[in-house]
């Protein structure tokens, strides 16, 4: 938390209460300066505001009209999570351009538009609607949390902190099965065996929890005692399905009267849903289900990314027993080895479709340029291993920085660029045939120093590396990026050959301009 302190109006306070108390945990987690409109007129604003428009106190800014600090007057959507850029005018009289976006709130039963500001990166141009500025703070941590159970009480946390509500569950989908898994269950600051909660299997039952994940809605139950469920709002009765759950579960000290489900959206697909349920009808504000709605597109993400965290530490450890095994004959030894690791790595490219067969092409030059070198055949397949799984660090990089369209800000290259790392860490803990770890480590290394994650120079990079980084960045070039189409061979050798002996091995480019002059193609 950073926290950042809201100022409203008194006449917001008095009339808001538990709406503007579940607006204030979001703000203290917000990095963003926030400024709240109603009728043009500033009725709330943050710490960071005040400090970026020059006030010292709220009160010389409150009730003043928000187009005065405008340096050009601009129509603001009512939401927009899509960031434009907007200019603003200080108190002192200086400009500063920033990146916005836009939220529309109901508090005290008036109509409030808050504008969160960024303040400290430039304009970025446009982004996927669910990295908007809200909960940023918060979904910066989840993202980052790899331990599923850990992942699953912060879930719970902000859940509550939120909506009021002491229970809640997450359910996923397992895609083999088609049914709906209980994963985590909280009531009352207590986790749940959710041994006891039954699979719901998608298409051969009715529920609200499988019509949630089908439809991609959320589902609000205001009464169960009334068996009111609004869909779209829409009135239906609650199913029996979802009623023995209330009963056999959530009635574990609770007596659940407002359920609301959520299901966890990545792109078009419903991976789960999160469950929460109140003992007060009717508890679950809009403006609480407007926030929900919007970190449930951050757990999506940060659940799957956790869950693939996880297959990866178990696939590691299949390859330590196997490596156990003495009587395993040489050749297969090796094979099996090879084959776990490629499909521990294969995670990566179903995250990112742009990279699908990318570790094999840079396999299949790095292979070609080591044997053109006369590498011993020992370290040729070394080097050709290592290659095929060199990016499987990128399985703990968020989907949102894999795939973003524009370039990459500075928060985000750094979560790139921790990669090498975690290959190595994956690496590091298995005893392979081959020292690859340190060659996945250096892959990103320059001759230069500018290079990560250690900045080494020259010879301080080991050769296998060194081969590694030419025939990574050839591939990246000559194939289309989100951000850029893929460049011609003519085109990516001349682009290396200007970086020969400044960030790439001289001798390794030669070699690869050969293979490519001769006739190789990936």
């Amino acid at each position: 938390m950073l926290g950042e302190h809201l100022y409203v109006s008194s006449e917001l306070s008095q009339t808001s209460g538990k709406e503007l108390s579940v607006l204030k945990v979001i703000i203290e987690a917000l990095p963003y300066a926030v400024f709240g409109v109603c009728e043009e007129k500033i009725v709330a604003a943050s710490d960071s505001m005040l400090r970026a428009i020059g006030a010292e106190e709220f009160a010389e800014i409150e009730n003043k009209n928000f187009k005065d600090f405008l340096s050009t007057p601009i129509e603001f959507p009512e939401r927009c999570y899509e960031p434009f850029e907007v200019e603003f005018t200080s108190m002192r009289g200086t400009s500063f351009k920033c990146s916005v976006t836009t939220g529309f709130m109901t508090l005290g039963g008036r109509n409030v538009q808050f504008v969160f500001i960024s303040t400290t990166e430039p304009f970025a141009g446009n982004m996927a609607n669910w990295q908007g500025p809200l909960f940023e703070g918060v979904t910066e941590s989840l993202i980052k949390t790899l331990d599923t159970k850990r992942l699953c009480k912060a879930v719970h946390h902000y859940v509550k902190k939120i909506s009021g509500c002491e229970s809640t569950f997450i359910f996923v989908v397992d895609s083999k099965s088609q049914g709906l898994h209980c994963l985590s269950g909280w009531i009352k600051q207590k986790e749940v065996n959710t041994a006891q909660i039954p699979p719901i299997f998608l298409y051969k039952e009715e529920g609200e929890l499988a019509y949630s994940v089908r439809t991609g809605e959320i589902v609000y139950i205001p009464d169960c005692n009334l068996s009111l469920c609004l869909r779209k709002d829409k009135a239906d009765t609650i199913t029996d399905g979802l009623k023995k759950m209330v009963n056999e579960v959530i009635s574990n000290g609770v007596q659940a009267r407002s359920i609301l489900i959520i299901p966890l959206r990545i792109k078009e697909s419903t991976t789960g849903v999160i469950l929460t349920a109140c003992c007060k009808v009717n508890a679950i504000t809009r403006t609480a289900i407007s926030f929900l709605e919007i970190l449930s597109k951050y757990v999506a993400y940060a659940l799957k990314n956790s869950l693939s965290h996880q297959k990866t530490k178990m696939i590691s450890l299949k390859l330590q027993e196997l490596l156990k095994d003495e009587k395993m004959h040489a050749d297969n030894y090796q094979q099996s080895i090879v084959n776990l690791a490629e499909i521990t790595s294969s995670f990566v490219e179903r995250k990112d479709p742009y990279t699908i067969g990318h570790q094999k092409r840079v396999a299949k030059l790095s292979k070609e340029i080591a044997k053109e070198l006369g590498l011993p055949s020992t370290k040729v397949r070394a080097i050709e291993f290592a290659a095929n799984i060199h990016d499987i660090g990128k399985i703990e990089v968020p989907e949102s920085v894999l795939l973003k369209s524009g370039k990459l800000n500075a928060k985000e290259f750094n979560i790139i660029k921790h990669h090498p790392e975690v290959g190595y860490t994956i690496t590091h803990s298995v005893n392979f045939p081959w020292s690859v770890d340190r060659t996945i480590l250096h892959h990103h290394e320059r001759l230069n120093g500018s290079g990560y994650p250690e900045g080494l120079k020259g010879r301080n990079i080991e050769e296998e590396a060194r081969i590694l980084a030419v025939a990574d960045v050839m591939e990246a070039m000559t194939h289309d990026r989100p951000y850029r189409k893929a460049m011609n061979y003519d085109e990516a050798l001349r682009e290396i050959e200007k970086k020969s002996n400044i960030l790439y091995d001289s001798e390794v480019v030669k070699t690869c301009e050969k293979l490519f002059n001769e006739g190789f193609k990936f």
